[in-house]
């Protein structure tokens, strides 16, 4: 399953003007990704997304927006996070409570004031607590849901 949600990740195509990566996996994920300020790195949680955005204008701001579903059966937490390559604590992550099988939508927007080039960006998911979080769940959803990431100046 972690499987098909790497394939996603690989699927990514790097490129610059306005970027929209989309993710229709549903999967469900154990490896948390603490909501805890400071306590989250690269390592935590598993990708779904990510690639390089190559900026048009020199030095111009970069605006970043995830819009992604998970849902759990048991009370947890749906964490996301965007890491810039190389760096080992998240950029901006964002977490909403989860329960019942219902399906939440957790937002992140994020603006980089100036960026010299391109962003080499990672976008990570996982439960904040001990659990399990399904991503774009729940499973049998009668509705698909699907993870977007923007990327724009």
């Amino acid at each position: 399953m972690i499987g098909e949600l790497r394939n996603m990740v690989l699927k990514e195509r790097s490129g610059s003007g306005q970027l929209k990566w989309e993710n229709d996996a549903v999967v469900a994920l154990t490896k948390i990704l603490p909501s805890a300020p400071g306590q989250a790195t690269v390592t935590d949680g598993v990708p779904f997304s990510g690639g390089t955005y190559r900026l048009d204008t020199k030095d111009a701001a970069a605006r970043i927006r995830v819009v992604a579903y998970a849902s759990s059966a048991e009370p947890n937490e749906a964490v996301i996070a965007v890491f810039l390559a190389g760096s080992k604590l998240p950029l901006a992550l964002a977490s909403k409570p989860i329960a019942d099988n219902r399906r939440e939508k957790i937002e992140l927007s994020l603006d980089i004031p100036e960026v010299a080039g391109q962003l080499e960006l990672e976008f990570r998911v996982g439960p904040g607590q001990p659990g399990t979080i399904v991503f774009n769940g729940p499973e049998n959803a009668p509705e698909r849901a699907v993870t977007v990431v923007t990327v724009a100046e």
